[in-house]
Parts: C-alpha cells; sequence; structure tokens
C-alpha cells in the first residue's frame, strides 16, 4: 500500500517534471544571439559546439549506460538534472572552451534523463495502468509547449533588457527541476524469471544483423536530424539579425517559436485521437511529416533570405527618393 501511494504521488509530478526538463527554458529563443553578441562567437564556432558536444555524447554512450545501470534510474535523473544546471552555468559564465564544455555536459545530463521515461513505464506497470503511458507523455509534451510558447515572447523580453537574464531564467529552471527530481522515485517490477526472457530476447536481436544495423542507422539519423533543426534555428537567426536590428531580431524569432509552440499545442491535444485512429501506421506518417517539415524548412530559409533582402532594398530605395 505505501509503493501504491508513493507511485501515484510520483505520476503527479512526473508530467510536469518531463514537460519543463524536454529542453533548457529561456535558451531556444535567444540562444544564437547569446553566442554571437554576448560570448562573440562566429556561426562557425557555434556548429561546432553543437557537433563535437553530440559527437563524444555518441560515443561515451556505452560507458554512460554502465554507469546508469550500476546507480538505477532514479540517481540517473538526479545525476541528469544537476548535469543540465552544470551545462547552463558553464555555458553562461565561460569562455569558448568552459562553453564547449558546457555543450559535452548538456548532452551527457540529456542521456541520463532519459530515464525518465523507464520511471514512468515502470510506475505505470506497478499499478496495471501501462495503457496510460502515452497519455502521460503527451501531457507532458503540452506543458513544454505551453511552457515554451509563454517563455518564447518572455526570453525575446528578457533579452533586450539584458543578454545575460534568460540565461539566468534556464539556471532557475535547472534548479527547480533538480528539486523535482528529489521527489521521483522507480520503482522495480521486473522478476529474475522475466528478466531471463528480456537477457534472450536481448541477446538474439544482437545476433540478428539486420536488426543491430536498423537500430544502429536510427541512431545516426536521428542525430543528424537533431544537428539539422538545431542548424535551422542558428541560421534562421543570424539571417534575421543581417536585416534587422537586435531588438527586432529577438522579438521576431520569439514570434516564430510561440506560433510553432501553438502548433505543437494543438497537435498535442489531438494526437491521442490520431494515435487511436492510426497507431502501428504512424510509424509511416511520421516520418514523412519530418521529411515535409526539412523540406519547408530549407525552402522557408531561402525564400526569407531573398524576401528580407527585398524589403532591405525597398527601404533603401524609398530613402534615396
Amino acid at each position: 500500500m505505501k509503493q501504491i501511494n508513493k507511485s501515484k504521488k510520483v505520476l503527479k509530478i512526473l508530467p510536469w517534471y518531463m514537460g519543463i526538463s524536454y529542453g533548457l527554458l529561456f535558451y531556444t529563443p535567444i540562444s544564437t544571439l547569446f553566442f554571437t553578441i554576448a560570448k562573440n562567437l562566429s556561426l562557425s564556432q557555434i556548429t561546432m559546439l553543437g557537433t563535437i558536444s553530440t559527437l563524444i555524447s555518441i560515443i561515451s554512450q556505452p560507458f554512460i549506460l554502465k554507469i546508469m545501470k550500476k546507480i538505477g534510474n532514479t540517481y540517473s535523473i538526479r545525476i541528469g538534472s544537476l548535469m543540465l544546471l552544470i551545462s547552463v552555468l558553464c555555458i553562461t559564465l565561460g569562455n569558448f572552451y568552459i562553453i564547449m564544455l558546457g555543450f559535452i555536459v548538456e548532452s551527457i545530463a540529456f542521456v541520463f534523463n532519459d530515464m525518465i521515461n523507464i520511471i514512468l513505464r515502470n510506475n505505470l506497470k506497478f499499478l496495471n495502468r501501462d495503457n496510460e503511458y502515452i497519455k502521460y507523455k503527451n501531457k507532458s509534451f503540452l506543458i513544454y509547449s505551453i511552457l515554451t510558447a509563454i517563455i518564447a515572447l518572455l526570453a525575446s523580453y528578457l533579452f533586450n533588457l539584458n543578454h545575460y537574464l534568460p540565461m539566468f531564467s534556464c539556471a532557475g529552471s535547472c534548479i527547480i527541476i533538480f528539486l523535482m527530481s528529489l521527489f521521483i522515485n522507480d520503482v522495480k517490477i521486473i522478476s529474475t524469471e522475466k528478466f531471463k526472457e528480456k537477457s534472450n530476447f536481448n541477446k538474439s536481436i544482437l545476433k540478428n544483423k539486420i536488426i543491430l544495423n536498423i537500430i544502429l542507422f536510427f541512431g545516426i539519423i536521428r542525430a543528424c536530424i537533431a544537428l539539422g533543426f538545431s542548424n535551422t534555428e542558428l541560421f534562421i537567426q543570424d539571417n534575421l539579425k543581417n536585416f534587422f536590428n537586435v531588438t527586432n531580431t529577438t522579438y521576431y524569432f520569439g514570434i516564430i517559436i510561440f506560433i510553432s509552440r501553438i502548433v505543437r499545442i494543438i497537435s498535442n491535444i489531438i494526437f491521442n485521437k490520431v494515435y487511436i485512429k492510426f497507431r502501428e501506421k504512424l510509424i509511416y506518417i511520421l516520418p514523412i511529416l519530418l521529411l515535409i517539415s526539412f523540406i519547408l524548412l530549407i525552402f522557408s530559409y531561402y525564400s526569407i533570405s531573398n524576401f528580407l533582402f527585398c524589403m532591405k532594398y525597398q527601404h533603401f530605395v524609398d530613402i534615396y527618393q
């Protein structure tokens, strides 16, 4: 009975913890401007930070997994949340090399923090509520979308007051994440017999070269997608900065993030109905939508560049007339 009450309390906290910890709040809307204006970094340096940190995170994952297996899921998320705070402080207060260390720590922190999904699954299984996993995940995404929509506009305003204010706010959110992690506990639900069956299943997967190659290929593609979206935000922010002053650039990009989050909120609200209707077909639908989004991002980058150039040219024509 005591463990049941604990699991129920954990399930109340989990959507909020996951919603706050999916990304670094206050950071995304102003990241490029913070690095280029406050830290005087070039675009190539910013890209290098993301690439090197991602590669180190991928290479170190086998070692990280061994650590997580030893310390368990509960301590993994606590270490992950603490590392997120350390990474934000490194990015905020450090020079180029300390910022790189912050990026690496951030990438590793999210690997540790991913154990929150296992904790959610285990607590739901313990309460015989396995079928509610998607519901909880969707709720956490909804919380994240609402928070980031509000923060997108707030971060832009804070950045124009002081370039470091959004980053200090981000550090504050990391402190909240760490404090919340102290109230989250995992629950063991796998018996020895089931564990052996699971072990044999994992061995059979490793022996199957096709499945193993698919898993490895998926990991590489996922990393490429993450870098692709990161670089898209980078180039859009920098492109806007070439045509507008810093104040307008932060507001315009904040509006872009705000609109994207509103769309995400709507999709989170209708996702449960879509999932019930399509289920396994989503495996094909979601990658197609992802491909379309990349095509639109690439197309919009060049079309916006041309549009903004025309606006600037017209502005100069009006002045000379």
